[in-house]
């Protein structure tokens, strides 16, 4: 998978957008980032709101420490993303 980094920050709470293939024809994940120590589940669920809001196909959350439980649990209920090239799956959070 070609990945390419554009650097938008149009999106509310999003720091950048990452094109999942070279043409952009494959989908588009938003990244966020957190610098702060205080983190909670709920930064997870806004991007997830983001994601769905924005039709994004992922959301990256990077971070300055480890994830929480919750925030982990958040995660996974966010479910999954299957790329339609290589019919792999990957977590939609």
């Amino acid at each position: 998978m070609r990945v390419r980094l554009s650097g938008r920050t149009s999106y509310s709470g999003c720091s950048a957008e990452l094109n999942l293939d070279a043409r952009g024809g494959v989908g588009r994940a938003l990244i966020s980032i957190k610098g702060g120590r205080q983190l909670n589940p709920a930064m997870v669920r806004d991007l997830g709101g983001t994601v769905a809001t924005q039709k994004a196909e992922m959301g990256v959350l990077i971070t300055n420490t480890a994830p929480n439980r919750g925030m982990v649990d958040e995660a996974n209920h966010a479910g999954s993303y299957r790329h339609r090239i290589t019919q792999r799956r990957f977590p939609r959070i």
